[in-house]
């Protein structure tokens, strides 16, 4: 089964990749925590993911609400149930009011993107690493 939400397609990709960040020991910039936090329904899930390195499957991501549905089949199945959700929301989409509502609902990421000036040095890095050896 593939993954379908509408005008999010790409969630699964990026949370079944976000456990080797976890593995390889790198850090998660502000804003890219900021992004889990609005993704993810529960600091459960969060935990799971961060900490845990957890590789979500699309099931997974639609019990817990991540995704709205799975679509049946090969990539022909995805775009169908893509267009078909597209057709759907189309009219509600005409006024631009949908992209204003969703930069609404994620303005934190935003002001996180804007205030990521966490600074990381290679020397310490390297130091932290060899720590965990």
């Amino acid at each position: 089964m593939n993954e379908v939400r509408f005008a999010d397609i790409s969630e699964f990709q990026f949370l079944s990749h976000v456990g080797s960040k976890v593995f390889f020991g790198a850090p998660f910039v502000q804003s890219f925590a900021a992004v889990l936090n609005h993704k993810l329904p529960d600091h459960h899930a969060l935990r799971k993911t961060a900490l845990e390195g957890h590789r979500w499957t699309p099931q997974e991501l639609r019990d817990i609400g991540v995704i709205d549905q799975l679509a049946e089949g090969s990539t022909q199945g995805v775009l169908e149930c893509a267009r078909t959700l597209a057709e759907t929301h189309a009219p509600l989409a005409k006024s631009g009011v949908f992209g204003l509502l969703k930069k609404d609902f994620v303005r934190e990421i935003f002001d996180a993107m804007k205030d990521d000036n966490r600074l990381v040095y290679p020397a310490e890095m390297a130091r932290l690493a060899k720590g965990r050896l």
